[in-house]
């Protein structure tokens, strides 16, 4: 059975405005010890601002495997990340891949909007 792509979130796991990170959990069905997630975050993206864009690959933290599913944690690190606003809406965009067998057997596109903390 080829694997296929169950659930996608991003977390906003550090937020500091020199080195934001974020973490995506890629849940997958039917994953094999061969199957890999890989993926990139490009931005910052506005419909209010030109920008220049820069493509952020999504790096393997841990994989997590239960009796039906497989959990990928992916990382990204944005140096000085454009967090969004209403002002401002900037966000990052960029594909999730399921990879098996040297083959991309699924692709997801994401989009994600850092937003600071209120305190």
């Amino acid at each position: 059975m080829t694997p296929r792509i169950r659930d996608i979130r991003i977390v906003n796991h550090r937020l500091d405005p020199h080195e934001t990170e974020l973490r995506v959990f890629v849940t997958v069905e039917t994953a094999t010890p061969d199957t890999e997630a890989r993926g990139r975050l490009v931005g910052p993206r506005s419909v209010k601002a030109s920008t220049i864009e820069i493509s952020y690959p999504l790096r393997l933290v841990d994989r997590n495997r239960d009796e039906s599913q497989t959990t990928f944690e992916l990382r990204v690190v944005i140096p000085e990340a454009n967090w969004w606003s209403p002002e401002q809406p900037f966000v990052y965009e960029g594909p999730v891949e399921i990879w098996q067998d040297g083959k991309v057997v699924e692709q997801r596109a994401i989009s994600h909007g850092i937003i600071a903390r209120q305190t």
